[in-house]
């Protein structure tokens, strides 16, 4: 799996039962690998529920989380995320496609991103 995917080593791939484990998986280890650089993560109001408790859980670990708000298409406007970042920040996590209403965020900037 790793050569088809190119990963350098076999131990970047790692396989878990569903997406609930991948998100605590994903959130939990970057935040606990970079604490030691900082202890700030930024997210949405409208992430997945595993996504939520992940950082429910690294909050009462001393990390601390910034929510940023959406608009009425359930997108976070660019300049929202750019301006929370801080010398702390270590993880920036947002849903790319909403699950329940569709919306997608916006990967780049362009002139129609809010």
């Amino acid at each position: 799996m790793a050569k088809l995917i190119n990963a350098d080593t076999p131990k970047e791939v790692v396989f878990t039962s569903g997406g609930t484990e991948a998100d605590n998986h994903a959130i939990k280890g970057v935040a606990m690998a970079n604490a030691d650089k900082g202890k700030h993560i930024i997210t949405t109001n409208v992430e997945h529920n595993a996504v939520i408790r992940s950082l429910r859980r690294l909050k009462s670990d001393g990390f601390t989380v910034t929510s940023l708000s959406v608009d009425d298409k359930g997108r976070v406007k660019c300049s929202d995320v750019t301006d929370a970042i801080t010398p702390d920040t270590i993880l920036i996590s947002v849903m790319h496609a909403n699950n329940e209403t569709g919306t997608l965020q916006p990967w780049r900037k362009s002139p129609k991103s809010p």
